[in-house]
């Protein structure tokens, strides 16, 4: 009798919890259809079906449906939307960024964008011109929420039922407005400008102005001297050492003014750079910077100090080539450059002193021995004479026959 009693009770309440599972089951999904109805009627689309309505956003295309989601509980439901942007750049690609993403991505500049938003399809300087502040800050929240980009499309999966507070009207204005930015029809040398002289971060204002100077519209600039004269007075040194590989007159005083920056790199791209537009010894100033820099410059310190270093030169270049390691770059570097050198300083004057070879200062001439001095002083004449040449000209000679 009790067990009877007792399959009574647990068959009756597992009729009232179906009942109420059944009702609660009801009444969310009547919520969430009256929720969809009214982001139907608030977009202005026309229902497709039961489940589904399309129209459009803007100039772009939309279609939100519902349904549960795949393989779960049915009364999971999942609301998707897509939209198709009007004039969108194509290839471009968004999606949140993960570790093991394979496509290479193209940065803007800007850490925060960078590390949350997985960019690829477009050119950096496509993605410097397109990608403001604002268009930045929309797209990272819409990667944020689940959403992606990618054939022009917009696509965002949104789990659980809509309620009557559910956000899915902004979701999708937001994605609307980012469609809109993204679409907008740009010059691309102009747009790029105004990013790198008024976007508010300077890592992205700094890689908008490479990119504007590195990219083939960059030969249009030359002609513009108001930008040039813009970039020019860049907060970013490595941008006006850029704004400086243009050339001319602009480029010269760019690079003279670097060679004072506290940067090491700076200063040295400035003076290698230099070196290549300078004639030997035709610039002390630029040989103390160079030979300033050996220790922290690098083979192209080395190779540039090579074309326009005079004799003060050698002794510095000599220390370089001691502590290199055989073999490497910058002991063939250093090698090359005391060769170079040593072969202007015997084309200019016939003769090399033991102090020149040496690289060091000249000694007094009235203490030869103490400097160390090989060549002689200058004869009447004019001109040096070697030693050996001296000594070739004391050697005995004897009467030969048609002397006589």
């Amino acid at each position: 009798m009790g067990l009877v009693l007792a399959l009574l009770v647990a068959t009756l309440v597992g009729a009232l919890w179906a009942l109420a599972t059944r009702g609660a089951r009801a009444r969310r999904e009547r919520r969430h259809e009256e929720a969809f109805e009214r982001v139907v009627e608030d977009l202005g689309l026309v229902r497709s079906n039961p489940r589904a309505a399309h129209g459009q956003a803007g100039p772009h295309r939309l279609e939100i449906e519902h349904h549960p989601a795949w393989g779960g509980d049915r009364d999971d439901v999942r609301t998707r939307i897509r939209l198709w942007g009007h004039d969108l750049p194509d290839g471009l690609s968004l999606r949140a960024m993960h570790l093991l993403a394979l496509e290479e991505r193209v940065p803007t500049g800007d850490a925060a964008f960078d590390t949350s938003v997985h960019l690829s399809g477009l050119s950096p300087p496509e993605v410097s011109a397109r990608f403001d502040c604002r268009t930045r800050e929309l797209v990272q929240r819409a990667i944020g929420l689940g959403a992606t980009y990618t054939r022009r499309t917009w696509l965002l999966d949104l789990p659980g039922t809509l309620g009557p507070d559910h956000e899915l009207v902004p979701i999708v204005r937001l994605l609307a407005r980012c469609a809109d930015y993204l679409g907008e029809r740009r010059d691309l040398p102009r747009a790029l400008l105004a990013r790198a002289v008024r976007d508010p971060l300077p890592s992205v204002r700094t890689v908008a102005a490479h990119r504007l100077i590195s990219s083939t519209t960059a030969g249009d600039l030359e002609r513009d001297e108001a930008v040039l004269d813009r970039l020019g007075s860049h907060p970013d040194p490595m941008v006006r050492l850029a704004v400086a590989q243009l050339g001319g007159p602009r480029g010269i005083r760019l690079r003279r003014e670097l060679l004072r920056h506290e940067r090491a790199d700076v200063r040295a791209g400035a003076a290698v750079e230099l070196a290549a537009l300078t004639l030997p010894g035709a610039d002390p100033e630029l040989e103390r910077a160079l030979i300033e820099l050996l220790d922290q410059g690098g083979a192209d310190v080395v190779r540039a100090l090579g074309r326009v270093g005079t004799a003060p030169s050698v002794l510095p270049l000599q220390g370089v080539q001691a502590a290199a390691l055989p073999l490497t770059e910058l002991s063939r570097a250093s090698t090359e450059a005391l060769r170079a050198i040593r072969a202007r300083l015997v084309g200019e004057r016939g003769t090399l002193s033991v102090p020149e070879l040496l690289g060091g200062e000249l000694a007094d001439a009235t203490n030869p021995l103490r400097a160390g001095r090989v060549a002689l002083a200058p004869a009447e004449g004019g001109g040096a004479r070697s030693h050996r040449a001296e000594q070739r000209d004391a050697r005995p000679r004897f009467a030969t026959p048609s002397s006589r």
